[in-house]
């Protein structure tokens, strides 16, 4: 059995974000220039939940794709 590692990877076209460490604020993607610091990009994420956050600690964010300030954020690794 193949177990397929878990990368981290653009919300909106699915590059993968390489860079060691979270991406920054102002980053955005290089093929389609998305930002990377979104709620869409986090472990967080959860769209069934209130405010489509796990953390009940982050404050809301009415864009889940724009750039925002949440100190909570952590990229989601995915296939």
């Amino acid at each position: 059995m193949t177990t397929v590692p878990l990368t981290r990877h653009c919300h909106n076209c699915g590059l993968e974000y390489a860079i060691p460490g979270l991406p920054g604020r102002t980053e955005s993607c290089h093929r389609c220039g998305a930002d990377l610091k979104v709620c869409l990009n986090c472990i967080s994420y959860e769209p069934r939940m209130a405010h489509q956050c796990k953390d009940r600690r982050a404050d809301p964010v009415a864009e889940k794709h724009m750039a925002n300030f949440c100190e909570y954020f952590d990229f989601a690794r995915r296939e």
